[in-house]
């Protein structure tokens, strides 16, 4: 299963189970501190208009910092030489629904890591290149990367209670989309609050 055939590519243990557990700690931290000083209850949900049952979270310095970190295995896979975007990452409730859609062009490449899943994996959906519907198994530590622009990805309704997700994008350096370094921030790291549509 290769990107340059499928236009995306799996990647098993991309990051530790150690390194997954404290990043999951780290984003649950910054979840409740955001509702502490908005004064939500958990069921309010801080979600974004593309996942309401959800927490989401535009380029928190936790999931940022694996932009360069993976920039490289990122490079390897998809035989580009890119810049980094932004990250992403959403908390997601049951309920949850991610419609079928196509990303913008700051998502020329994307990565979507399994952070944590309470051992109760759900499956990302990918359209190929031929049409083809296919569901992928992501458990924590694990990537999947994809040509988020070209192919349509969706995730059917959540049964579960908890599943954490980050998403790392990046353009491609030679490409017609290098206005999108850094989502047209100065640098990583800074945030905005834009809720950026995402896998």
């Amino acid at each position: 299963m290769s990107f340059k055939k499928n236009g995306y590519q799996i990647v098993k243990k991309v990051l530790s189970q150690e390194t997954v557990k404290i990043l999951s700690l780290q984003f649950d931290i910054l979840k409740d501190v955001q509702y502490h000083y908005m004064m939500k209850k958990e069921n309010d949900y801080l979600g974004c208009e593309q996942v309401t049952k959800s927490f989401a979270y535009y380029a928190p310095y936790t999931f940022e910092a694996l932009l360069p970190y993976l920039q490289q295995t990122m490079e390897k896979i998809t035989g580009k030489t890119l810049l980094p975007s932004n990250s992403y990452a959403r908390i997601y409730y049951n309920g949850a629904v991610l419609d079928k859609h196509k990303d913008r062009p700051h998502c020329e490449y994307s990565a979507t890591i399994c952070i944590e899943d309470n051992d109760n994996p759900w499956d990302i959906w990918f359209e190929d290149r031929n049409g083809k519907e296919i569901p992928i198994t992501l458990r924590p530590g694990d990537m999947a990367v994809y040509a988020g622009v070209e192919l349509a990805h969706w995730r059917n309704e959540y049964q579960g209670r908890k599943h954490t997700q980050t998403f790392l994008h990046y353009v491609d350096a030679n490409g017609p989309y290098t206005d999108y370094k850094f989502s047209g921030r100065k640098m990583l790291g800074i945030n905005s609050r834009l809720m950026y549509k995402n896998d």
